[in-house]
């Protein structure tokens, strides 16, 4: 039969194109319709299985932090021991100037509370300026003394004019701390 249709064809090649022309439409139409269609949906799959995969390794990941949230890292009476407490600001430069006077060599000049910053109804970030007159050893100290402050403190911004005497070279420095405050109504 085979043989048959290729004997026809030869005597009438207008026949040809009756066979031929379906042919090369469906071949048309699979390579311009059906494969890029194919191909898109393979992609679109691949793409929501790699998602599929993200969304649970997020969601792990979502679970642990929630599980590390639920447990308190801090005791609320440490954290209660780490903030200055009482009825006014001054209660922390109070304390830091006690400490600050403690260190031998370390002159007070001048303090004052440059800002005061709400974090909570009752809680206050405060910043606090000392102006001391002191040696090398004496500001090694202050700042030692400082770091075993068992509250929180912090060294916010230190500045030193160095000077020359007859007798001797002083230091003039600016610390600029800050404490949180914790108001305690009577």
């Amino acid at each position: 039969m085979r043989t048959h249709l290729l004997a026809r064809l030869r005597k009438h090649p207008r026949e040809s194109l009756f066979y031929v022309l379906p042919l090369a439409l469906a071949l048309l139409v699979f390579t311009g319709v059906v494969y890029p269609r194919y191909r898109a949906v393979r992609l679109a799959e691949e793409l929501l299985h790699q998602r599929q995969v993200q969304v649970s390794r997020y969601e792990r990941n979502l679970q642990e932090m929630r599980s590390a949230l639920k447990k308190p890292r801090v005791a609320p009476g440490e954290l209660e021991q780490k903030v200055f407490q009482g009825s006014d600001p001054y209660v922390l430069v109070a304390s830091l100037r006690e400490r600050l006077e403690k260190v031998p060599g370390v002159n007070i000049r001048s303090f004052r509370i440059i800002k005061r910053q709400k974090i909570a109804p009752l809680l206050e970030r405060v910043e606090v300026s000392f102006v001391l007159q002191t040696d090398i050893k004496g500001l090694a100290e202050a700042l030692w003394q400082l770091e075993e402050e068992p509250r929180a403190v912090r060294l916010k911004r230190v500045s030193i004019f160095f000077r020359r005497s007859r007798q001797k070279e002083i230091l003039n420095v600016t610390l600029n701390l800050e404490g949180l405050f914790w108001l305690k109504k009577s």
